[in-house]
């Protein structure tokens, strides 16, 4: 499959990880895209990633992988140390909210698109580990 960026506007709720198109979608409580379950969760951050700058990796317990690209380090660091706090939070599933801007970051992107809030998601489940 494709391993192309994608840009997606992304809300972590307690433990789960919620996708939606842009944040007005998310604004209005509509279905998500994708939701995923971060309990037993690892994250990481991809310092060896030449592709993207202040990238990070979430792999999942059934071995999923989604890398993220945050438009700036302190973003990066922020999701990190949320996504790091609620999966250690495993009976706290009222943790704190944390809903944070990512820029479209693909290869021919323009920088007037970055003020949308969005994320992005690279999907390599077919990966073995």
């Amino acid at each position: 499959g494709s391993r192309s960026w994608k840009s997606f506007y992304v809300k972590l709720d307690g433990l789960k990880l919620d996708f939606y198109s842009d944040e007005k979608e998310a604004s209005k409580d509509i279905s998500t895209l994708l939701s995923l379950s971060i309990i037993g969760a690892k994250c990481e951050r991809l310092t060896n990633y030449i592709r993207k700058e202040n990238a990070f990796m979430l792999r999942l317990r059934d071995g999923a992988e989604y890398f993220f690209a945050a438009p700036s380090q302190m973003l990066m660091e922020n999701w990190l140390q949320s996504l790091q706090n609620n999966i250690g939070h495993r009976n706290r599933p009222d943790s704190t909210v944390m809903v944070r801007p990512f820029t479209p970051s693909t290869e021919t992107s323009q920088t007037s698109l970055w003020d949308r809030d969005s994320a992005e998601r690279q999907s390599s489940k077919n990966v073995l580990l």
